[in-house]
């Protein structure tokens, strides 16, 4: 049983990586591995329920538009052996309520597992948003974080991981409420999603700490964005009449790049040392001169 499950779980995975071309042949194939012994069957012997099998996995990784494609031509066998057993001259009824009931039926499959797959999407895109401030939650920024990491780590690409904390946050909710401090952290991710790049991803981890990834930029590229976004926090909490600052720390990476957990560490590490060296400030470090220094330090 736990093979079985395995090897679907396998499979599942396998679709979901696969192009929209492979998953389409691969639906289409077995449509037509399908119908060829349905035709030769002929009308007495039905092989109906086996075409929901590719056309449910057509509709699920590639799409309502595969799924409707491969409902009609599952008609074709039908229709073929229906012409030899003469049901097109004798009994014209009969040939197109049967085609009618084959694709309709496969078409109702395909409209429930479209709804089904948009519902799920949508499910799993609320599952990592944050819902006070819209940006993404925890979950959602480790996955994207994880995805960064390898993909630049292919592409020998740099990227610049920035984590925030807003210095006496707390303050703000004992002395005004919880409804003040969200709206804080809402104009707090506002101004993260307006001072970065769109190809930067803003994440609000918990509490009061949010953070950034930055693709393709080195330590004086991230110096210069993460002051002036420090600088842009501080002169829109001012307006707002808010007692709050930023402690920004920021590592970044060029060549070796570790998994996303020692990623997000490294940040947490240099926003630390911000906040024991009097807050409302940015400390911004390379991954490679973090980790010589603590290789050679003393025990």
């Amino acid at each position: 049983m736990m093979s079985l499950k395995s090897a679907l779980s396998n499979a599942d995975r396998w679709l979901q990586d696969a192009s929209f071309s492979t998953t389409f042949l691969l639906a289409l194939a077995s449509v037509i591995a399908i119908g060829i012994p349905d035709y030769l069957f002929g009308v007495d012997i039905s092989l109906f329920i086996l075409y929901i099998v590719p056309v449910g996995i057509g509709t699920w990784y590639a799409g309502k538009h595969c799924g409707i494609f491969l409902a009609i031509l599952s008609s074709t066998p039908l229709m073929m052996e229906q012409v030899n057993a003469h049901y097109f001259v004798n009994r014209q009824g009969l040939f197109f309520w049967n085609l009618f009931m084959h694709v309709c039926t496969l078409l109702v499959i395909v409209y429930l597992l479209d709804v089904l797959v948009v519902h799920l999407r949508n499910e799993a895109a609320l599952a990592r948003v944050d819902a006070v401030t819209g940006v993404f939650n925890r979950l959602g920024f480790f996955e994207r974080l994880e995805f960064s990491v390898n993909l630049m780590a292919r592409q020998q690409i740099g990227f610049g991981l920035v984590y925030i904390d807003l210095d006496d946050f707390k303050k703000i909710n004992d002395k005004y409420g919880h409804d003040e401090g969200d709206r804080v952290l809402r104009l707090t991710a506002s101004l993260l999603g307006k001072s970065v790049r769109h190809s930067d991803v803003a994440a609000r981890l918990g509490g009061d700490e949010f953070a950034l990834l930055l693709h393709g930029v080195d330590r004086h590229q991230a110096v210069i964005l993460i002051e002036k976004l420090r600088v842009a926090l501080h002169r829109a909490f001012q307006m707002e009449r808010v007692a709050v600052t930023c402690s920004i720390g920021c590592v970044t990476f060029r060549s070796f790049i570790p998994d996303p957990h020692s990623a997000i560490k490294a940040a947490d590490l240099l926003m630390y040392e911000v906040k024991r060296h009097g807050k409302n400030n940015v400390l911004v470090e390379e991954y490679e001169a973090m980790t010589a220094h603590s290789a050679t330090k003393p025990q």
